[in-house]
């Protein structure tokens, strides 16, 4: 990130039409009917367990949702989870791998090649044991994205205080293709803030990577307080004056106050900052 910062790292861009609809998307449904079908979801959760290697187990949570919730899961509906209180035959503590990861799925109609009947999900995460004979409980939490929060910015807005997903930054830097937000709060950034970048004709500036077509978002990091004062009032420092002033702990800070976000682009013109709202949320637990 340091070198980054210095000379930020650019990419090959294309101009493309800009279609909220696109970028935008989120679930149809209401919130009072999403709840419902979170709750379906939550009655209807079991976990089974398959041993990976003689060292692991795979933990599976499987549900569907009812007949009635008929869209598109994937990127609107995120299952993960949250904490476990598990532990072997011989009531020894179990650790559980910090990642985990969804595969959304469903049956399909009767005389149908391709339409669903219901759609289900099963998430996947890693136990640190040899013992299948494990108890305990483990929660987890089910969402559904209902809105997005959103900024128009531009480079006069350094100062200004906004407002994402009900959480406040101030606008501390616009910079080449970053911007920094210093976080007007105290737990840890846990968002998905991404930025739309347009050009004078008012298109879409994104990265010439197909794969990557859907917004002018590049990489988005933490940073504290130590390490963006040093590097924000010395932008000629070289890489050993950085070493000797920069601790390990203030390059990969466990609750950074600062959020940096670089775009595909310089951000010449004006941009949008955004963040997905998840308005319809459980969290719940399933025993062992």
């Amino acid at each position: 990130m340091y070198k980054d910062y210095k000379n930020p790292t650019l990419e090959k861009v294309k101009s493309i039409t800009y279609n909220p609809d696109i970028t935008f998307i989120k679930s149809k449904y209401s919130k009072e009917s999403l709840v419902t079908y979170i709750d379906f979801f939550i009655k209807n959760a079991k976990i089974s367990l398959e041993q990976k290697d003689k060292n692991q187990l795979n933990v599976l949570l499987n549900s569907d949702f009812p007949t009635s919730y008929q869209e598109e899961l994937f990127g609107i509906v995120n299952l993960k989870r949250k904490n476990s209180a598990i532990t072997d035959s011989k009531g020894k503590e179990i650790k559980m791998a910090n990642s985990n990861s969804n595969s959304i799925g469903g049956k399909i109609k009767e005389n149908s090649n391709s339409e669903l009947e219901y759609r289900s999900i099963e998430n996947q995460t890693v136990a640190f044991t040899n013992n299948a004979n494990i108890k305990g409980d483990i929660t987890y939490e089910l969402s559904i994205l209902t809105d997005y929060s959103t900024q128009k910015l531009t480079k006069q807005d350094v100062g200004k205080t906004i407002v994402l997903n009900h959480l406040k930054y101030e606008v501390t830097e616009i910079a080449s293709n970053k911007i920094i937000l210093k976080k007007l709060y105290d737990f840890k950034y846990d968002g998905n803030i991404k930025i739309l970048l347009f050009d004078k004709n008012k298109k879409l500036i994104v990265s010439d990577d197909g794969n990557r077509a859907q917004n002018s978002l590049l990489w988005t990091g933490g940073i504290d307080s130590t390490y963006y004062d040093f590097i924000s009032k010395n932008p000629n420092t070289t890489f050993d004056e950085f070493k000797k002033n920069i601790k390990p702990e203030n390059v990969m800070p466990k609750n950074p106050e600062y959020i940096m976000i670089a775009a595909v682009s310089n951000l010449d013109n004006e941009f949008i900052l955004y963040e997905p709202e998840y308005n319809a949320a459980k969290e719940f637990k399933v025993k062992l």
